[in-house]
């Protein structure tokens, strides 16, 4: 669980503009932006959507514009995988059966198709 804190400090860090985690940054749940709200900061924890900055690889709750205006965030589905077994998880932490760190995986949502 270290790992994967100073892993994420790391990546806030390198990513835009050395940004730090803050209390309002922790992990929430998806709100509703229709009120043009832009998203927030989000760790991952358990989550199984996120929108994440394709030049940053920093993640929202939701859909716009990365905070450094590094780009338009896009939609991925996270899943939680133990590296050893290969059997899904509930989230971040430890595999309660290989007792290692579960592997993130995301893959973006795919575009709905515009050919009509």
């Amino acid at each position: 669980m270290r790992r994967l804190v100073l892993l994420a400090l790391l990546l806030i860090l390198a990513g835009c503009g050395g940004q730090s985690a803050t209390p309002s940054q922790e992990a929430v749940a998806p709100t509703d932006h229709s009120a043009a709200a832009p998203p927030k900061l989000v760790t991952i924890t358990n989550q199984t959507t996120v929108w994440t900055c394709p030049t940053c690889g920093m993640n929202y709750d939701g859909p716009g514009e990365c905070e450094m205006k590094d780009g338009t965030l896009v939609q991925m589905n996270v899943s939680y995988v133990c590296p050893t077994g290969g059997e899904a998880l509930p989230g971040v932490g430890l595999c309660p059966t290989h007792k290692v760190e579960a592997r993130v995986d995301k893959t973006p949502v795919a575009a709905p198709d515009s050919t009509g």
